[in-house]
């Protein structure tokens, strides 16, 4: 497993609307910019299994299910590229 050094989260994150769904949130600019860093971040690669990500493909990951926690939603702590 490697060791990722975790970037700043995009400022557009901290701005996200407390409650907004996280099925709006996908494909608006910050989501790409959020999709963009994580890629830059983990190398390209997968978080689970460590095989590159195509940039055409790709998901966000909730490291903590939404349903669990809420409000992490939007933690970038708690995000990772799969």
């Amino acid at each position: 497993m490697r060791t990722i050094q975790r970037q700043p989260s995009p400022d557009c994150i901290a701005q996200q609307p407390a409650g907004q769904d996280w099925g709006d949130f996908i494909g608006t600019p910050c989501h790409l910019s959020l999709t963009a860093n994580l890629r830059q971040e983990q190398q390209g690669l997968c978080c689970y299994c460590e095989s590159e990500v195509p940039s055409s493909e790709g998901h966000i990951e909730h490291l903590e299910p939404r349903r669990h926690n809420p409000a992490r939603c939007y933690d970038y702590a708690n995000l990772a590229l799969s």
